[in-house]
């Protein structure tokens, strides 16, 4: 039996976050709520693919279509909001054989991309997976680049001296003295996101860096669409006001770090006692990972590698059509200030 792929009407809409809730390569932005608050904020149109094989749904993939001038392109997640991953999900079926399943996973890709060429007619395709989403085979053999990009996963289901006996010698040193250090950490809610987010934004600005993270209104908008729960906020306080702090997501067994861990203006280490507050957290809640989410840069590697993590992959996947190659040639040609004049 082949597979369908349909954009989800009313009724699988209502039985969208169902049907996310199964996927565990998912996280909680794939979720109706959060797409359509990233519809709203980007100007893009969203389309929520599904794929069926009968009536019954094996995978989800939220498309989203922007068009600058003539030229279409499809994004998942949309670019340039602070949201690093998104694509599409497989959700688990009666199967064990490994034939079958590659077989249905080539078919639900090739679906969606039939689909978006029949509905769009897209220039360009570009898709960022999550880290459950590890086989892109389908998009390679579909004509995509696949670049492969990097993140940290540490395994949580331990007692905190396996945590810390995996750690380097001065971070461990840090943690077990964390109660000498005169701040406080805690769980906040929608406020404490925005917060987080916007001491981020600041820090950045003071170190005279680019900011490429989501906007304090984002992060809060996505807090209240969420599940509840999904996305937490951990705040760290110095006499009363916040000097660092975590937005998180949860999704079947793993915690992410999402927003937040700026370079911290005081002398506390506040992105050490953050993040081991939130691993010891989770992992009392049952999650088994945490994702330090990134580990494509020397720095990034050098500050995230100290907690002992093991290496994941993620994969960035495109795909570009001549005038589009071409645009792109001008657009990196054209003054700024004429941009305008070209739909850029």
């Amino acid at each position: 039996m082949s597979i369908r792929v349909e954009a989800a009407g009313p009724g699988a809409r209502r039985r969208w976050d169902d049907w996310v809730a199964r996927a565990a390569a998912a996280m909680p932005l794939h979720y109706l709520g959060p797409l359509r608050v990233l519809e709203r904020a980007t100007g893009a149109t969203l389309y929520p693919l599904v794929g069926y094989r009968g009536e019954e749904p094996v995978g989800l993939f939220p498309a989203f279509v922007t068009r600058r001038g003539p030229l279409a392109h499809v994004t998942s997640p949309p670019e340039g909001h602070g949201v690093a991953a998104l694509g599409p999900v497989l959700l688990p079926g009666g199967t064990t054989k490994q034939r079958t399943r590659e077989h249905r996973h080539r078919e639900f890709v090739g679906g969606c991309l039939d689909w978006l060429d029949d509905h769009v007619s897209p220039d360009a395709v570009t898709v960022r997976t999550t880290t459950g989403y590890d086989d892109v085979r389908p998009f390679v053999w579909a004509g995509f680049e696949a670049t492969l990009d990097y993140t940290y996963l540490l395994d949580i289901d331990r007692d905190d001296e396996a945590l810390l006996g995996g750690m380097s010698r001065s971070l461990r040193r840090t943690l077990r003295d964390a109660d000498e250090f005169d701040c406080e950490i805690h769980e906040g809610g929608r406020p404490a996101a925005r917060r987080i987010v916007r001491h981020a934004v600041e820090r950045y600005a003071d170190l005279g860096e680019p900011y490429y993270g989501a906007s304090p209104s984002l992060v809060a908008d996505l807090y209240r669409a969420a599940p509840a729960g999904s996305v937490r906020a951990y705040a760290c306080t110095v006499d009363g006001r916040v000097e660092g702090g975590l937005v998180t997501f949860e999704h079947d067994e793993t915690v992410t770090w999402w927003q937040g861990g700026a370079k911290p203006a005081v002398s506390i280490p506040v992105n050490d006692l953050v993040t081991w507050h939130v691993v010891r957290d989770a992992r009392d809640r049952g999650y088994t990972r945490y994702d330090l989410f990134g580990a494509g840069s020397p720095r990034t590697a050098d500050y995230k590698s100290q907690f002992g993590p093991r290496i994941d992959r993620v994969f960035n996947l495109r795909r570009t059509s001549g005038p589009y190659r071409a645009a792109e040639e001008l657009y990196g040609r054209v003054p700024t200030r004429a941009l305008g004049v070209v739909g850029w």
